[in-house]
């Protein structure tokens, strides 16, 4: 026997609704055993936690060990010294022994004796250049020199390389000062404040010409103080 109209609306309702509450019962217990991962919300691992905290335990203990108490005399960093401290007094080098290391740049040319090359290099021993003034022997190491050229022991036609933009006013002091007193020659050293005029005075910024040196007034330079 059919049911009325009604009833059976009543009891499709009634169905939908108990279908309805047992998807949502199915589904919630689905999402109670397996919970979803979400990025960014996992929990710190308690060996990073441990290992954080004791970094910071060591940090601060150093620290508290090596602050010095934060006494601006300790931390004042213009009063460290890096390095072992030396109580003696440091030795410089003598200008002569320092001349003479530096001179192997000169020596490809002029020799380790210092007797040049016949028709190609001049020679250092007993020349006028070297046993002078010392003011155009500076300027001749400092700016280089390009020939002709004429010297006592020849003429020559060759180049020197300018020393200026390589050597300092000390290391040029100390080849001068080591030619000036090798090989028989006997002239006074040269101090490096000495050079320094000469640069600033007779800086051509090129090789410099024979007749360029002759200009040059060969005055005496300022030996080192003792």
């Amino acid at each position: 026997m059919s049911k009325p109209p009604g009833q059976q609306i009543s009891d499709i309702r009634q169905a939908e609704q108990e279908s309805s509450f047992t998807v949502q019962e199915i589904h919630a217990a689905i999402l109670r055993e397996k919970d979803e991962p979400q990025d960014g919300y996992e929990p710190v691992p308690f060996w990073l936690l441990t290992l954080i905290c004791a970094l910071s335990m060591l940090s601060g203990a150093y620290i508290m060990r090596y602050s010095g108490g934060f006494r601006p005399d300790i931390l004042d960093h213009t009063l460290i010294t890096y390095g072992p401290v030396l109580t003696t007094e440091i030795k410089t080098l003598d200008p002569k022994a320092l001349g003479q290391k530096l001179f192997t740049n000169c020596a490809s040319c002029h020799g380790a004796s210092g007797a040049g090359v016949p028709g190609l290099y001049p020679s250092l021993v007993g020349s006028k250049v070297v046993l002078g003034g010392g003011t155009r022997f500076a300027a001749i190491i400092i700016n280089g020199a390009q020939g002709p050229w004429e010297a006592a022991s020849g003429s020559y036609n060759n180049a020197m390389t300018p020393w200026g933009n390589q050597l300092n006013d000390e290391q040029i002091a100390a080849i001068m000062t080591y030619v000036r007193s090798s090989w028989g020659n006997n002239a006074p050293p040269v101090s490096p404040e000495a050079v320094a005029q000469v640069r600033s005075k007779y800086n051509f910024g090129r090789q410099i010409l024979y007749n360029e040196l002759l200009a040059i007034e060969d005055l005496p330079l300022d030996p080192p103080p003792q």
